[in-house]
C-alpha cells in the first residue's frame, strides 16, 4: 500500500498496488483495515480494479490524499480512476471516472461518475475532485461541475465552466 488515511481510531483507508508473484503491479486496491488491536490488524475489506478489466488503471490518491474524498458525516468514499483502453489497430487512449462507496463495516460501491461526453474531446473532463453539500455529491473538472443525488448517484445538475 502507498497511502494509509486514518479514518477514526479504529479503522484505517489503504491505497495500493496489487502485485504479482515477481513483484509487477496487475491492479489498484482500496482496504480498509480494522486497528483496534495493533497487534492483530485485520482486513475488513478490499475493492480492486484489476488490469485485465481496466487493461491499465492509476488513481491520483495513491500518492496525493487531496484527490480522496473522505466525507465521515455521511460516511462516503470517493476517488478519480483512470484507466487505459487498447484497440485493436487503434492507438491507446484513456477514460476517467469518480468511484463513490458508502462506508461502514465494508466497501459497498454505490456508482460511477463520469464527466465524459460521447464524439467529444474530453481530457479537460478528468475529474479532479469530489465533495458532498447537503446530501448532493458535486464533482469538479476542468469543464464541468456535476451534482448527483448521493443516495443514488442519478444526476441532478450539469454546470459548464467557461473554457475562455
Amino acid at each position: 500500500n502507498t497511502n494509509f488515511i486514518p479514518y477514526d481510531k479504529n479503522n484505517i483507508i489503504a491505497f495500493g498496488l496489487v502485485l504479482d508473484k515477481d513483484k509487477q503491479p496487475i491492479g489498484l486496491k482500496v482496504s480498509l483495515y480494522d486497528v483496534s488491536n495493533p497487534k492483530k490488524v485485520k482486513i475488513k475489506d478490499k475493492v480492486t480494479f484489476m488490469y485485465d478489466e481496466y487493461n491499465s488503471a492509476y488513481s491520483e490518491v495513491l500518492y496525493d490524499c487531496k484527490s480522496l474524498l473522505l466525507d465521515k458525516e455521511n460516511r462516503i468514499l470517493g476517488f478519480p480512476i483512470i484507466y487505459w483502453i487498447k484497440e485493436k489497430n487503434k492507438p491507446a487512449y484513456y477514460k476517467q471516472f469518480y468511484a463513490v462507496y458508502k462506508l461502514n463495516n465494508e466497501l459497498t460501491q454505490l456508482g460511477k461518475i463520469s464527466h465524459y461526453e460521447a464524439g467529444k474531446e474530453n481530457g479537460s473532463n478528468d475529474i479532479k475532485r469530489g465533495l458532498v453539500i447537503n446530501k448532493n455529491l458535486f464533482t469538479v473538472s476542468d469543464r464541468l461541475i456535476m451534482k448527483n443525488n448521493l443516495e443514488d448517484l442519478k444526476l441532478v445538475k450539469k454546470s459548464y465552466l467557461s473554457t475562455a
